[in-house]
């Protein structure tokens, strides 16, 4: 016996969208032809005007027989909703954006059951239906909001559904205008405004759903119900047994899945035995993320599969676009001459791959980022580190600045001595160095003219109350924050040194990420496209990338799933910089037309919590060698941020003030030279003069000893005779 029943997506359809916008528009109609007199009753109830035009809320909610069809249809449209509620975020990979859009769709099933139940003239009021439906409208706002975000970031076509969210959003908010204004200010014609934004959100929402159920019906065709018993069967009436799945009904290919395996870790481990290995061993606990997924997938959908495996380790030419015959080599053209229908690797959409190909939906993402080695920890560096909190223009205006004040303050004080304002005074104010006298000790220079008391006001400000703060603030953000020796803190700095082409960008010509570059119109893309113009993309093996890296001034872009990761993660003075890159999602790969993509697809819809599972074992919670223990040490050590202060982190203010120390010194060196060499004549006189002068009074002591041993000898020979 078949224990299981099938629902075609256009029921779906009718009963989701087409019935509840019919019998919305029975209802309008019936109210305005044969209940105006009530409309006109019952709108704007507090203004001495009126209006005829019925809104939605009174169209379906207090009167019969509108809200008997009203009622009606929701009993058919709520399950319909329910159903897809609980469908449609499975069909979108892990992540926040499905798990909000969930909560939305619940939202808005809510909603539209509480707008129902709660009308206009019910027991609970108008206000609480008002509330109702302010909540009706932002769950349906955000069900678009979500789903145009998830249709971009999944690379999927969004015109169509972005112009209804655009109209959607208009009209709501001339909604949230208009009924406020027509009831405070009894404008009649604000009232008829809103009636008709009211009808224009039911329409667009209609039709947003219908372009929804039309994307999921170009894949699929009805949607499946699986019975099973319960193991209280004898307990349990028939008509209650639990509904345990629901799938996709797709048809397979009467020959087996063909699928290409390489080796290429982490999509597939060749150092695996045997290989290829598809499930984890303990010889073998990483065989391949793609591979698990694959193996999975046949598995548990019962696929015949049929793998063409590739030797382990030999060189794989994984396909580029040949420009003579617009065919693919390798790899990509096997599969597009339909020698295999995919291969065991995810691939990112690009503009020049879908032109050639055919992707699955999403099975997970992937993060694309930029390898840079970090700048050394030299001196240098560490004499600036006090500087670092605030880029150069801004010190340079802050010289600026200081200048400017050492030329007008002088000046001024001159003029007020000119016009006999002012005594001249020799004083230090009235120099340029009494600028920074006031600016160390505050001063007490006082002017004359006004133009000087506004340059003492700002001074006062800028260079005595701000400046100081300043640097204050600088040296504790450079003391207190860790040491970041990256080249890149943006998207701007990678742009910037590619320009100017001190940096040279290694990658990879065949992967997507080049691509794009080449073809794309995202903003990233054509920036780079502009640096790179003048300053060519160098390609190299992963062996030559890593060493052309740790020379400096490369950046080599990769992405998580590349087999050269754990290399990158483990090599010495290296920055993975995502910040900011686009992230893509991955996919299978398919010829055009291939009859295997939607069953892959509806596999995949199956599996995501088995895929997110895989990838987290993979990439998040895999540690490769995080301490890099082996690298040699620099003698500049910086300390952690938790680490206390060393003298290295503080080397800069040590450093500042020992070369103010030293060129205080050479000044003084230099003007005792200065003074000597000047001087140095004018010394040489006045000595000259001094031996003058003490030869002179040695020559008088002379002639005055001489006089007066001549006197005594002649007093003893007189006092002899």
């Amino acid at each position: 016996m078949d224990n299981s029943f099938d629902i075609n997506l256009r029921w779906i359809k009718i009963g989701m969208c087409y019935l509840p916008a019919i019998a919305c528009s029975i209802c309008i109609i019936y109210t305005a032809l044969f209940d105006s007199s009530l409309v006109y009753a019952a709108a704007m109830a507090d203004c001495e005007v009126s209006s005829s035009v019925p809104t939605v809320s009174v169209s379906i909610g207090p009167w019969e027989p509108q809200r008997l069809i009203w009622v009606a249809v929701m009993l058919i449209h709520t399950p319909m909703r329910l159903l897809i509620t609980m469908l449609y975020p499975t069909i979108w990979p892990q992540g926040k954006l499905r798990n909000f859009l969930s909560i939305v769709l619940f939202g808005e099933t809510l909603g539209t059951v509480l707008v129902t139940i709660f009308h206009v003239q019910s027991i609970a009021g108008e206000a609480i239906h008002a509330l109702c439906f302010t909540f009706w409208a932002f769950a349906s706002g955000g069900v678009m909001l979500v789903t145009v975000a998830l249709h971009r970031v999944n690379g999927k076509e969004v015109g169509s559904k972005a112009f209804v969210f655009s109209i959607y959003l208009i009209f709501s908010l001339i909604c949230a205008a208009a009924h406020p204004i027509s009831t405070k200010l009894c404008y009649h014609w604000v009232y008829a405004l809103f009636c008709l934004c009211e009808y224009a959100l039911m329409a667009t929402t209609t039709t947003f759903w219908i372009l929804v159920i039309n994307s999921l019906s170009d894949h699929f065709d009805r949607i499946s119900f699986t019975l099973s018993k319960s193991s209280h069967e004898e307990m349990l009436p028939t008509v209650k047994q639990p509904i345990t799945f629901i799938s996709m009904v797709i048809p397979y290919p009467s020959r087996p899945l063909r699928v290409l395996l390489v080796d290429n870790y982490p999509d597939a481990n060749g150092s695996c035995i045997p290989w290829p290995s598809m499930d984890r061993t303990q010889r073998c606990p990483y065989p391949g993320w793609c591979l698990e997924i694959l193996s999975n997938l046949v598995a548990s959908n019962n696929i015949s599969v049929e793998y063409i495996v590739e030797k382990p380790g030999a060189n794989v030419d994984w396909g580029r676009l040949q420009p003579d015959n617009k065919t693919f080599s390798g790899l990509l053209g096997r599969i597009q001459r339909d020698e295999a229908d995919m291969s065991c690797l995810l691939y990112q959409k690009s503009v020049l791959r879908s032109a050639h190909f055919e992707f699955s939906i999403a099975v997970s993402e992937i993060t694309p980022s930029f390898i840079v080695r970090e700048y050394p920890i030299t001196l240098s560096s560490l004499l600036l580190n006090c500087l670092k909190p605030y880029k150069d223009s801004v010190w340079i205006c802050i010289l600026i600045g200081v200048i400017l004040q050492m030329i007008f303050w002088p000046l001024i004080s001159r003029t007020e001595i000119a016009l006999g304002l002012r005594k001249k005074s020799d004083r230090w104010g009235d120099s340029v160095w009494g600028v920074i006298n006031d600016w160390l000790n505050g001063g007490d220079h006082h002017f004359t003219m006004y133009s000087g008391i506004f340059l003492r006001l700002i001074f006062s400000i800028f260079q005595v109350g701000l400046l100081p703060s300043m640097y204050t603030a600088a040296v504790l953000f450079a003391l207190l924050s860790p040491s970041d020796n990256s080249p890149l803190k943006s998207q701007n700095d990678a742009l910037r040194l590619l320009s100017s082409g001190s940096y040279k960008l290694i990658t990879d010509k065949g992967m997507w990420f080049y691509q794009e570059m080449v073809a794309s119109s995202e903003p990233l893309f054509v920036s780079l496209r502009e640096a790179t113009a003048n300053n060519p993309v160098v390609e190299a093996s992963d062996a030559i990338a890593i060493k052309l890296v740790d020379q400096g001034n490369y950046i080599w872009q990769v992405q998580d799933d590349m087999s050269s990761m754990p290399l990158v993660l483990t090599s010495c003075f290296t920055i993975v910089f995502s910040q900011g890159l686009p992230y893509r999602s991955a996919h299978f790969l398919f010829s055009k037309g291939n009859p295997w993509r939607p069953v892959i697809d509806e596999a995949i819809l199956k599996s995501y919590s088995m895929v997110d599972t895989i990838r987290r074992r993979y990439f998040v919670d895999r540690i490769w060698d995080p301490s890099r223990s082996d690298c040699p040490k620099s003698p500049y050590a910086m300390p952690g941020a938790t680490d206390p202060l060393n003298f290295w982190a503080i080397f800069g203010v040590f450093a500042l003030s020992a070369i103010g120390l030293g060129v205080a010194v050479s000044f003084l060196v230099f003007e005792i030279v200065v003074d000597f060499i000047v001087n140095f004549r004018e010394r040489g006189a006045n000595l000259k003069v001094r031996n003058e002068k003490k030869k002179k009074k040695r020559k008088i002591e002379v002639r005055d000893w001489m006089k007066y041993s001549t006197w005594t000898s002649s007093s003893s020979t007189t006092s002899t005779k």
